[in-house]
C-alpha cells in the first residue's frame, strides 16, 4: 500500500474524541511491523531506532464530530455537539454518520 492508500485509509477512518477505538486499530493494522504501546486512555506510542538524537512525532488521533441522540420521522437528526465550534463546519455539507458508537 503506498503513502496515499495508507492517508486516505486514516482519513476515512471514524474516530470522534471519546469513540477513537476504530481508528486506534486501523493504526495498528496499517503498520504491523510496529510495535505499538497503548497506555490507560488508549493512547498509542512506539520507539523506532536507538541511540543518538531523539524526536517525538505527536499527532491526534481523533476527529471533531457529533453524537446523535436522535432520528426525526422526517430523517432529520437530533444531535449532541461533541466539540462547541463545530456547527459551523456544516456548511461545508452533511457530515458522515456511523452508527453504533
Amino acid at each position: 500500500m503506498d503513502k496515499i492508500q495508507i492517508l486516505n485509509e486514516l482519513v476515512n477512518t471514524f474516530g470522534i474524541s471519546g469513540f477513537e477505538g476504530l481508528i486506534r486499530e486501523k493504526i495498528k493494522e496499517l503498520f504491523p511491523q510496529v510495535e505499538f504501546k497503548e497506555d490507560e486512555v488508549g493512547n498509542l506510542s512506539t520507539t523506532i531506532g536507538s541511540g543518538g538524537r531523539q524526536i517525538a512525532f505527536v499527532a491526534h488521533m481523533d476527529e471533531l464530530g457529533f453524537l446523535i441522540n436522535y432520528v426525526e420521522k422526517n430523517g432529520y437528526l437530533s444531535f449532541k455537539e461533541d466539540t462547541p465550534f463545530l456547527s459551523a463546519n456544516l456548511i461545508t455539507g452533511p457530515p458522515p454518520v456511523q452508527a453504533g458508537l
